[in-house]
């Protein structure tokens, strides 16, 4: 399987349709794996790598950051399948896909507290 995977990421990166160009730079396995299944739904081949030591570096994936890459004959495409638009770099880093995500993460969270902490007044305003 893995063999499979090392032969089809050699056959897109050698492809006569184009170099491969970096359209995302991803927040995690999780992420990254759901943008690259969306991509190959749509018959675009993509490729992902890990944007640091990869998961044999602190053992595992989930939280490490990786770059999705596709043919740049499939570059507007793949913007299209994933929603996003080209976002420009960052300190020479290109820019997350999962900054809204964060945001709306940050704001459950903060209402989750303001829940507990309301659960918590009134539970203890009963007590005394």
């Amino acid at each position: 399987m893995l063999l499979e995977g090392l032969l089809e990421a050699h056959h897109v990166a050698t492809s006569q349709d184009g170099e491969l160009v970096q359209i995302a730079y991803l927040e995690g396995e999780p992420l990254a794996r759901l943008a690259e299944d969306w991509l190959q739904k749509e018959g675009i081949q993509c490729m992902l790598c890990p944007a640091g030591v990869g998961p044999g570096g602190w053992g595992q994936a989930l939280g490490q950051p990786f770059t999705l890459w596709v043919r740049a004959g499939d570059e507007e495409r793949a913007y299209e399948v994933l929603d996003t638009t080209p976002l420009p770099s960052h300190n020479g880093t290109p820019r997350s896909l999962t900054s809204t995500s964060r945001l709306v993460a940050i704001i459950a969270l903060i209402l989750i507290l303001a829940l507990i902490l309301t659960a918590a007044d009134r539970l203890f305003e009963r007590l005394l």
